[in-house]
């Protein structure tokens, strides 16, 4: 089953590269200046979990599964690098590094639009510090960050999330702003 949705899925990319950007982007997909997908295609294939993995529907336990499987995901490759030292391996993970970073950002953007931020009384803390890191992967991306700001304080106020998960994203907002 997964191997049909990820073929439909590359089969989508294709046709969208390949015709004149939607109005439109695919729910989930990552924003480029073509407005299509295609531009993140070769390095999401090559992820360790399915950015498409259903979201909608499910329940708080099955999504607390899916964020512990998007953690162990995130952490897979970022311990290989760091522990193996095998110099002829690292671009092989950091391409995996890379890949499974899109994935898991798309799973999160589309886990948040069903459920609101992660937070420990909806996810626990595992769920919490799997958005926590999938997002911190991402701190090139001041709009990024930025889309969830308000989100993170409005959990730490409540004391659904550490504190410093979102003042260590505010400061780095702030820090990244242009002069």
């Amino acid at each position: 089953m997964k191997i049909h949705a990820l073929a439909t899925w590359v089969l989508a990319g294709s046709l969208l590269q390949c015709t004149q950007a939607p109005e439109k982007e695919p729910p989930g997909t990552l924003p480029t200046t073509q407005g299509t997908f295609a531009p993140y295609l070769p390095s999401i294939i090559k992820a360790d979990i399915d950015p498409y993995r259903p979201v909608k529907g499910k329940s708080r336990a099955e999504i607390k599964d899916l964020l512990k499987d998007m953690f162990e995901a995130d952490q897979r490759w970022r311990d290989s690098l760091h522990t193996r030292h095998q110099p002829e391996r690292n671009a092989f993970y950091q391409n995996k590094m890379v890949a499974t970073d899109a994935a898991n950002r798309i799973l999160l953007d589309r886990i948040i639009e069903e459920f609101g931020w992660p937070t420990l009384s909806a996810f626990g803390e595992e769920g919490v510090e799997a958005a926590w890191y999938i997002l911190w992967h991402h701190r090139d991306d001041r709009t990024y960050l930025t889309k969830y700001l308000d989100q993170l304080q409005q959990a730490a106020a409540q004391k659904e999330i550490p504190y410093n998960h979102y003042l260590t994203v505010k400061e780095w907002v702030e820090w990244k702003a242009p002069q």
